[in-house]
């Protein structure tokens, strides 16, 4: 299970000061959110390349950062289940953009506290993927391990499998309560309710903290059910 240092180096820092006061498994699932959510960036018009295990990982959190929820199911083996939690992430992802759009705009300079330097494709391209047969494994960071698979002859991100390792039953509410959390802040800094930009990180920090201890569980329930792998992956 990652380990909260892990979460500290991967997490970004204001969402950090928000979940720092969480217990132990909670940091721990914090952690996974932290490798899938990216930041947004201008969307390429070409075809995806699933031809290796690294470059299907880049594929997939090159879709997430775009905002492309049939791009990032394109390049990983989901069900139902992991469809949910790609679409909230997708829009936890343009959450961030459009406060730290915000905050630039009303701020300046100052406002760019906001704007996270993502490092999620730079782990991609640092990483050696361990392969065998069909089965690929692609540390990150030294803490969340993502397994790519060989399905058919294309590359694949196994979400299914990160899903049931690292027991991701809460990363759906928690990405939901931080875009709630991004979206009413970047409302706020539009309506010129903050008077700096350190004053709207400090009450996003405070309010970020609030939103996801609510809804991330106290402890892990005694069964879960098993989710079926998708026929042919």
């Amino acid at each position: 299970m990652p380990t909260v240092q892990g979460m500290r180096r991967v997490l970004p820092a204001t969402v950090w000061i928000g979940a720092r006061k969480l217990g132990g498994m909670r940091k721990a699932l914090l952690a996974v959110v932290a490798v899938l959510v990216v930041c947004p960036a201008a969307a390429p018009a070409r075809e995806p390349d699933l031809s290796s295990p690294k470059a299907a990982a880049r594929e997939f959190f090159r879709a997430l950062a775009v905002g492309s929820r049939d791009g990032a199911k394109a390049a990983a083996i989901v069900t139902a289940d992991e469809v949910r939690i790609i679409d909230a992430m997708v829009v936890v992802n343009l959450s961030r953009k459009r406060l730290a759009d915000a905050a630039v705009e009303r701020f300046g300079e100052e406002g760019k506290l906001f704007v996270v330097v993502d490092r999620k494709l730079q782990q991609v391209e640092a990483a050696e993927p361990r392969v065998l047969g069909d089965r690929a494994v692609m540390p990150f960071d030294g803490e969340v391990t993502m397994v790519v698979r060989l399905v058919g002859r294309v590359w694949k991100v196994d979400l299914v499998e990160l899903n049931q390792r690292e027991n991701l039953y809460a990363v759906v509410p928690t990405l939901r309560a931080m875009a709630a959390t991004g979206e009413a802040i970047a409302d706020e800094v539009v309506a010129g309710k903050h008077a700096t930009a350190a004053d709207a990180r400090k009450a996003f920090a405070v309010r970020v903290r609030a939103a996801v201890e609510a809804v991330l569980p106290t402890s892990r329930p005694a069964t879960t059910a098993a989710t079926t792998r998708p026929a042919g992956s």
